[in-house]
């Protein structure tokens, strides 16, 4: 069984905490899209999100996060100043002790991997069928996915989506860090170093994470990205206008090899504004409407665009914030 982790930034730290929950929203629907039911899905959080669904799959942990400071670790000399810019130290020490929170009840729970997702990225309905009755594998890195600016038409096909994101990895219960008092901050960062999470595994367990065979997620760019560094990088890159012509794919033509597809025809009133979600978009990787017949997979746009609908009016089934 695969363990989906989702860590939830506090809302002190979000620039837009309304933008986060529906960026999390779509997120979530990504995730019990998974075409068969042997997953759980963890929400670590110290404000509770506002969810337009309800799922039986989905297990909230609240948790204190006030007592954490980067600064204040055992490694903070040795190793925070070294690989950690100030400030950025604490926003991981936070996601760490948030995902080593999840990844432990998940264990718990009898979850033989665990994957970390990024609370705004979008993950294959593939994973948890691919991971079942794979208990004895170590894990998979996943480097092939896509990149998508929220908004945009395009995807772009990406090889080395462990070099950017955290949504990269799955590693086996045993190889976890599960370590929620820890004074060493290294211990929280086995799926923030996400560049050097392979390695890591191989140094201290002698064991091969493997590449997954497919394209395993859509990591999103939008106006609060942590890895906004990289997006703003490479739009001044000759190399990369040569890659985007090579390897964009159209929204419309969207491969439904590694993710199910279900987009409206018409895209102009679907795409996200300031105010709503693409829902259609990510409706179109979660909701698989590829091979069921037109009334089924109409029945499913409705869904969506419901959801949508919810979105910008407010409404919806979420739970108030606490």
């Amino acid at each position: 069984m695969l363990g989906f982790v989702v860590p939830i930034a506090p809302r002190k730290s979000t620039r837009d905490w309304n933008w986060s929950n529906n960026l999390l929203n779509r997120t979530i629907h990504s995730i019990l899209n998974q075409d068969c039911n042997s997953f759980k899905l963890y929400l670590v959080h110290e404000e509770k999100p506002e969810l337009f669904i309800e799922n039986p799959l989905i297990n909230f942990i609240q948790v204190d996060a006030s007592h954490l400071s980067a600064s204040g670790m055992n490694d903070y000399e040795s190793h925070v100043k070294k690989y950690f810019k100030s400030g950025y130290d604490d926003i991981m020490l936070n996601k760490g002790f948030k995902l080593n929170t999840g990844c432990r009840q998940a264990v718990l729970d009898g979850c033989s991997h665990v994957m970390c997702v990024d609370s705004d990225d979008l993950v294959s309905s593939k994973l948890a069928r691919f991971v079942k009755n794979k208990q004895k594998i170590a894990g998979w890195q996943i480097n092939k996915g896509y990149t998508w600016k929220e908004g945009s038409r395009i995807l772009q096909r990406h090889n080395n989506l462990s070099g950017i994101n955290g949504s990269t990895h799955i590693i086996r219960h045993d190889l976890l860090s599960t370590e929620t008092e820890s004074r060493t901050f290294y211990n929280y960062t086995l799926f923030e170093s996400h560049g050097y999470t392979k390695k890591r595994v191989l140094r201290e367990f002698n064991e091969h994470l493997l590449p997954l065979p497919f394209r395993g997620v859509v990591v999103v760019e939008h106006q609060h990205n942590t890895s906004k560094e990289f997006f703003r990088a490479r739009k001044h890159n000759l190399r990369f206008f040569g890659q985007f012509i090579l390897k964009g794919e159209p929204v419309l033509l969207y491969t439904e090899r590694h993710f199910p597809s279900s987009l409206s025809s018409k895209l102009n009133d679907d795409l996200c504004s300031s105010t709503a979600l693409s829902f259609c978009f990510f409706c179109r990787l979660s909701l698989g409407c590829i091979g069921l017949s037109p009334n089924a997979a109409s029945r499913r746009r409705t869904s969506c665009c419901s959801l949508r609908r919810m979105s910008s009016t407010g409404g919806g089934t979420g739970a108030s914030s606490g």
